[in-house]
């Protein structure tokens, strides 16, 4: 397969990375084709534009271009990591960081004391960026990703 262009280099922490809210139908359109770039159960454009009031969707840029988006609910006092994802691009440069920095940041402003989501067994890069922000396995569901299983992972806020 060709080799992608890294425009920082891989490895190379991007120092102006800005994670915020999702602003509008063009930036729901363009988190909706990351999703479809990067995850097997993407979100649709209506999907985002219309996400529910107890959640938030955050988007990634750098030098104004969105990278990565992640989503999460605040309920009840527990923040769930529905999706998270980087354009391969982009990967390894503190992208993934900045998002979950910026969801652990949201999470606590909005009274929650923990925080959880779902991988699939095997994604070894996703479970190593959630280890290495402090989660830890806290179950699994045999099959759940079309025969795969999901981790259930958890961390303390």
């Amino acid at each position: 397969s060709p080799r992608r262009y890294h425009p920082y280099g891989r490895g190379r922490i991007m120092k102006d990375i800005v994670c915020r809210a999702i602003d509008g139908k063009e930036e729901a359109a363009r988190a909706a084709y990351i999703e479809k770039e990067c995850l097997d159960t993407a979100w649709s454009e209506a999907q985002i534009s219309d996400i529910p009031h107890y959640a938030v969707y955050l988007c990634a840029f750098v030098n104004g271009e969105m990278c990565g988006i992640a989503s999460v609910y605040l309920i009840a006092g527990e923040a769930e990591i529905m999706n998270l994802a980087v354009l391969p691009e982009y990967r390894r440069n503190g992208v993934a960081d900045a998002l979950m920095n910026k969801i652990f940041s949201l999470s606590r402003e909005n009274g929650c004391t923990v925080a959880t989501l779902e991988v699939a067994d095997g994604n070894i890069g996703a479970v190593a960026l959630y280890e290495k922000h402090g989660f830890k396995i806290s179950g699994r569901r045999i099959g759940f990703y079309k025969g795969v299983d999901a981790l259930n992972m958890e961390k303390k806020l």
